[in-house]
């Protein structure tokens, strides 16, 4: 459901399409497509709202004047504004910023300046609301970030492409490491190579531990097979060709989380010191023997 929904909504703005996420107003999940532009900020003033009741800033047949720079002297739209007073036609100016001074004789629609791509995605493309409705508020919390986390994740592929997931491509690429470990000068190297390799195959034993299965049984079964696309998937407990099963993860995602892991690992290397939590482990209780009566003919039966 939530998948349709993200992909109907960045079909419908394309690529360079804004896509936000809002509370509903309902229970159900709906998908709302805003055509032309909209800016993330609106009026500077209350004085500015004409609509009491929706406390908004509604203006028909305006003109609009766009000013590629912050306006902070009154001075410079006086005649545009004269003019507009005179002809009686409402006015709306959108300006990169404007000082408190030139905010009192103006009314004024302000917005932060964008980059170039994201201008031409909104007056393009438009832009698609996702409303998530819940029952609760927590529910509704809850929705909120798993939606977000899957249309990051869409943006991402979008941007480099996908990746068998499960764990899988990092468990090939660890294959590749003991090629690279006969290039390497000298035996501190091999060794953050072996540490390397071993991380690569964390997540798919990971996934299998917490499937309820043996990871090690699951990384031998996978890596028999000459098949990219063959893995583990761990909510069916199958093997099969996990791309046409759907379990895939972005390029993108997958590179930063080794470059961002890489990084960590050096940070460590190059400190002279690092402070941790330590976890005092708690004593396991011993169970009491129980209390057993003694039988004629046989000494007492203990533990």
């Amino acid at each position: 459901m939530v998948g349709n929904m993200i992909s109907e909504a960045l079909h419908k703005v394309g690529r360079r399409g804004v896509v936000t996420i809002e509370n509903g107003k309902c229970t159900e999940n709906s998908l709302e497509i805003v055509e032309g532009m909209q800016f993330d900020r609106g009026y500077l003033s209350p004085y500015f709202v004409n609509n009491r009741r929706k406390m908004t800033v509604e203006l028909h047949n305006c003109k609009l004047l766009l000013v590629d720079k912050k306006i902070t002297n009154p001075k410079e739209l006086i005649n545009i504004l004269n003019n507009s007073a005179k002809e009686k036609y409402p006015i709306v100016i959108v300006a990169e910023g404007i000082e408190q001074e030139a905010l009192a004789p103006n009314t004024v629609e302000n917005f932060q300046k964008k980059i170039l791509n994201e201008r031409i995605a909104r007056l393009s493309g438009g832009i698609a609301i996702l409303q998530v409705g819940a029952q609760t508020q927590v529910e509704l919390k809850d929705k909120q970030l798993r939606i977000e986390d899957a249309l990051n994740a869409t943006k991402a592929a979008i941007e480099e492409g996908v990746v068998v997931g499960g764990g899988c491509s990092l468990l090939r690429l660890s294959q590749k490491v003991d090629g690279i470990k006969k290039l390497l000068d000298n035996e501190e190297q091999k060794i953050g190579a072996e540490i390397f390799r071993r991380a690569l195959s964390y997540p798919a034993r990971m996934i299998a531990k917490n499937a309820g299965v043996n990871g090690n049984v699951v990384i031998d079964k996978v890596l028999s097979d000459d098949n990219m696309n063959f893995g583990y998937n761990a909510a069916r407990d199958c093997y099969e060709d996990l791309m046409k099963a759907g379990i895939m993860d972005p390029a993108k995602v997958v590179r930063c989380c080794i470059e961002h892991a890489a990084s960590v690992a050096k940070a460590f290397l190059t400190s002279n010191a690092v402070v941790i939590e330590r976890k005092e482990l708690e004593p396991i209780p011993r169970i009491k023997p129980m209390a057993t009566s003694i039988t004629k003919g046989l000494g007492p039966i203990g533990f």
